[in-house]
């Protein structure tokens, strides 16, 4: 094999294992026909870091992608973006809701449940923060939220 192809199928695999994809912020609080009813949001952040079991992890992504779709008929929610690195095993969330309350009702509910029944096992480590902002300061940017979750952040286990 010519040694510059093999450099380069390296090279762009290390590329690709620190590069970070996020979906579009999306939710009522984007849309222009939804006024804010209150000055401030509250957005909840979390970092995973899965371990190397790829069925695990599959089995984590796809209850991520559950909850993900749930996430327009939870009461109170805003918004949400999922952010995870290609080819790797970290990923985030931004979910950003009108008050306390209907953020502890969406994380006891029965999706966020099992979701976090069938997908812990493929946890290896993991933080969230929750911070208010204001409403026209949504969504913050990843980088933002990465130093949230970093000093402010606290522990999953």
């Amino acid at each position: 094999m010519d040694v510059f192809f093999i450099i380069t199928l390296v090279m762009v695999g290390f590329l690709l294992t620190s590069c970070k994809v996020a979906s579009p912020f999306r939710g009522p609080a984007t849309e222009a026909s939804h006024p804010p009813d209150h000055e401030t949001a509250l957005i909840a952040l979390t970092y995973v870091k899965t371990g190397t079991d790829s069925t695990k992890n599959a089995v984590f992504w796809e209850n991520v992608m559950k909850v993900d779709a749930a996430l327009p008929q939870q009461q109170g929610y805003l918004g949400h973006s999922i952010r995870r690195v290609i080819l790797g095993n970290e990923g985030w969330t931004m979910t950003v809701w009108d008050n306390e309350q209907n953020l502890k009702n969406f994380v006891h509910s029965e999706i966020h449940q099992a979701a976090i029944a069938n997908g812990i096992d493929a946890v290896v480590k993991g933080r969230f923060a929750r911070i208010i902002v204001k409403r026209s300061d949504v969504p913050i940017s990843w980088g933002k939220a990465e130093k949230i979750l970093k000093e402010q952040g606290r522990d999953l286990y």
